[in-house]
């Protein structure tokens, strides 16, 4: 298996995309998908893909075949607390919402790494709905969703990484 087979490889398991992956090791996505193609050999960033994979730089080359040996722990999992007041809008801006959502999934992903991208994005989609939808804190009553703050949800949501 080559070096850019095993770090696809590897990125599916781990469930980021290739854009998150350059971005974690601080490369040009295109550099990244040149090496995951072949179109490169070697990299200098092996050490900090080999780290963002949960990894070895000797797995990823070849030098040994298991994925897991001598490889560092995986980070603990990061806990999100949120305390939001949702006032939800109109099924089509909701729509939107999740079509935003999907719009970066990988459809031939395996499906727990479909699942941790939609984690990684709900809260930032929930937070748009935050801010889109306004509660008056005076009345408390909820103000419907207009087709402006719809179109900034949908356009929020379609410029999440993919």
């Amino acid at each position: 298996m080559t070096l850019g087979a095993r770090i696809e490889q590897r990125r599916l398991e781990i469930g980021i995309s290739q854009a998150e992956l350059a971005r974690r090791v601080g490369v040009r996505q295109s550099t990244m998908n040149s090496l995951i193609n072949g179109d490169a050999r070697s990299s200098r960033s092996i050490v900090k893909i080999a780290q963002v994979l949960q990894t070895t730089p000797a797995y990823l080359t070849g030098d040994i075949s298991d994925p897991d040996k001598d490889a560092p722990p995986p980070p603990p999992p990061a806990v999100i607390t949120a305390r939001l007041e949702v006032t939800l809008g109109s099924e089509e801006a909701l729509t939107l919402m999740f079509e935003g959502l999907l719009a970066g999934l990988d459809p031939k992903a395996p499906r727990a790494a479909q699942a941790r991208l939609l984690a990684q994005k709900l809260p930032i989609a929930l937070s748009s709905l935050r801010d889109l939808r306004v509660v008056s804190e005076a009345r408390r009553d909820r103000s419907e969703a207009s087709p402006e703050a719809d179109e900034r949800l949908a356009i929020a949501n379609h410029e999440q990484p993919r």
